[in-house]
């Protein structure tokens, strides 16, 4: 199953900055959570996505779009004394290597990429998986450097273990300077660890220089105005 979905934000941005930063994003990295030397239930390195230049690291391997690596992005895993980050590698319906919850509570099931200062986070999509029967989530969301949700769904469906994933792929990658994928597993209880995540695709981009913009478009209204003086001229 696939949700291809466009933020509320997005749709309000239209093609302002938001389409000015993604016409400058130059690199893309995809989190397959294939940690070097770890098998199924493994903690989840910390180091893995920070900061990405090539196909594998220290950490482990990646997935790489054509636009490139993600140098000036790290990624953090949740936790705290209610969760326990750890790395499964089959089992989650057709994923190959999953991030997931071990500990069964309410905890949400988190992956926070942050940019350099002068970037931004682009999130084009992530999968879910499933380790048992069908189960419904309360929410899916993302969230941005402000606490503010730049994505919502609520009651998704999660096929059981049997049935291929389900995947959120945005139409209009969604953006900010920090990006916080939260799945909410409240109410799953003994089954929140059968929820794992995968294939996280997201990239960077450089944030325009205070100014670069009405700089822009003050050069485009002059050329145009002069054309027209060319043009009554002629």
């Amino acid at each position: 199953m696939k949700y291809s979905v466009l933020s509320a934000a997005a749709k309000r941005a239209g093609l302002g900055l938001a389409g000015m930063l993604i016409a400058g994003t130059a690199n893309a990295t995809v989190l397959t959570f294939e940690q070097n030397n770890q098998g199924a239930g493994a903690p989840m390195d910390q180091n893995y996505g920070d900061n990405v230049t090539g196909t594998s690291n220290a950490a482990g391997n990646y997935g790489q779009g054509a636009e490139g690596t993600t140098l000036n992005v790290v990624a953090s895993y949740l936790v705290g004394s209610n969760s326990d980050p750890k790395h499964w590698t089959t089992g989650y319906s057709d994923l190959s290597g999953v991030y997931y919850n071990e500990i069964d509570s309410q905890t949400p099931l988190e992956l926070t990429l942050t940019a350099d200062a002068g970037f931004k986070v682009v999130l084009h999509g992530f999968d879910l998986g499933n380790f048992s029967g069908a189960l419904t989530l309360p929410a899916v969301q993302v969230f941005n450097e402000s606490n503010v949700a730049v994505f919502s769904q609520s009651q998704v469906s999660l096929p059981s273990n049997i049935n291929p994933h389900i995947s959120f792929d945005f139409a209009n990658p969604l953006m900010g300077q920090s990006l916080r994928i939260s799945i909410d597993l409240t109410g799953l209880g003994g089954a929140s660890d059968n929820v794992g995540m995968d294939n996280v695709e997201f990239g960077q981009a450089e944030v325009p220089v205070p100014g670069a913009a009405a700089l822009l478009g003050t050069v485009v209204i002059a050329g145009a105005a002069a054309a027209h003086r060319r043009k009554r001229q002629s």
